[in-house]
């Protein structure tokens, strides 16, 4: 059997599946990003299952080296061919020549293509895409941003509208399937445009729940090392520094709690990206900077999820975040806005709260119900936000969803 392999990055363990019978194939992940996310994290599961399934990739790597570390550390020898490209998949007339020329030193005639962003890639590119590759397999990650309603009824709307939808229709084309990582992201390709219905296949997120059990001596560690009080009830935020993930408003919800339960609170902001100083100015002028511990990046997730009460996700877009499914694996309660599939994980009150996006109020009230929770009701709210995970959102069940849909 394999050995067991520790991925270094967010503290992943691997464990071997059963390779199939059938003598694998190459397979093309072609990846564009300027960080390391879920996306990543979701794509960086795809390999390590793939390889294990006997196949070997070509990963294409647009401009950044995001999996190197951990490909290193994964032991995939000549499994993995890593080949960076300073090539954008936005690409113009003169970028899809030289994409040509690129396509000739790849061997795989299967591409899996992780949407990071919606609409990441040209209508030209995937076309050439269309053309090099016999099976073509999407990874919408990310729900479309809405249609900007400001001109309803104008020309210029129309047009602007009709012209968006030929694009989104011309990429589905190119595409034999386009797995969508919630129900939320399928029904608005559905419904603004026009996507074939019988191309679309939801394959929630999951995660090895054992990997995020909750471990309380890690838990006290990260405090002591980021001084935060034993007794602080804390809010955590493991995410990216980046406006849609709306850390702005998290900050604002704390002013509303009421300032007898101020003292007592930390709201937890793990992760790195653009806004960390505006951020830190924001809490200043909002008269929380005390209140708020910004640690940075956290390699390992498990202490500092472990040190946290409650997940906060007061996003303004999303997908169907990992973070939150690894959160409340290790006992975090969410409090989520009403975005994308965030809802279709916190899908009772029982497991948590959902509040109405871009709304501090009444995120604010949300926390300080969190709160006023009694120690009793606070735990069999954890236990049903992990049995939640466990029983809805199991990688292996989601990884086996995934190699059935590709036919790998």
């Amino acid at each position: 059997m394999r050995p067991t392999v520790t991925i270094p990055i967010r503290g992943r363990t691997v464990r071997p599946l059963a390779s199939s019978s059938a003598p694998g194939e190459i397979v093309c992940i072609l990846t564009q990003t300027d960080g390391f996310g879920g996306t990543e994290i979701h794509t960086l599961g795809l390999i390590e299952l793939l390889h294990r399934r006997g196949h070997r990739i070509e990963l294409v790597e647009c401009g950044h080296l995001q999996y190197e570390r951990a490909l290193a550390a994964g032991q995939f020898g000549d499994g993995v061919m890593a080949r960076i490209t300073p090539l954008s998949v936005k690409a113009d007339t003169q970028a899809l020549r030289r994409w040509g020329v690129e396509f000739t030193r790849l061997r795989s005639r299967v591409l899996i293509f992780p949407m990071g962003a919606h609409d990441l890639a040209s209508v030209g590119f995937l076309r050439l895409c269309r053309r090099r590759f016999d099976r073509i397999f999407l990874i919408e990650h990310l729900e479309p941003p809405p249609v900007d309603s400001s001109r309803a009824g104008s020309f210029t709307f129309a047009l602007s509208k009709w012209r968006r939808r030929w694009a989104e229709q011309a990429r589905a084309g190119c595409a034999d399937r386009i797995i969508t990582v919630s129900t939320c992201i399928r029904d608005r390709l559905l419904s603004d445009f026009g996507h074939p219905r019988d191309k679309l296949v939801v394959i929630p997120n999951g995660v090895r729940a054992e990997d995020f059990r909750r471990d309380p001596a890690a838990g006290r560690a990260f405090r002591t090392g980021h001084k935060i009080p034993a007794e602080a009830f804390v809010f955590g935020m493991l995410t990216r520094l980046h406006p849609v993930k709306g850390i702005d408003l998290a900050l604002e919800a704390l002013r509303h709690l009421p300032a007898s339960l101020r003292r007592s609170v930390r709201l937890l902001v793990a992760g790195e990206g653009p806004l960390r100083a505006s951020l830190e100015r924001h809490a200043e002028e909002l008269a929380v900077r005390d209140l708020v511990v910004f640690s940075g990046f956290v390699e390992a997730p498990l202490a500092a999820l472990s040190a946290s009460d409650i997940i906060v996700f007061s996003s303004r877009r999303e997908g169907l975040p990992l973070g939150l499914l690894e959160a409340m694996a290790a006992g975090c309660v969410p409090i989520v806005t009403r975005v994308s599939g965030l809802p279709e994980v916190v899908d009772r009150p029982e497991v948590g709260w959902v509040v109405a996006p871009e709304s501090p109020e009444e995120l604010g009230r949300a926390m300080q119900k969190a709160l006023e929770l009694d120690r009793a009701t606070l735990l069999a709210m954890r236990r049903a936000a992990e049995g939640r995970i466990r029983r809805d959102f199991d990688l292996d069940r989601s990884q086996g969803r995934f190699l059935e849909v590709c036919g790998l």
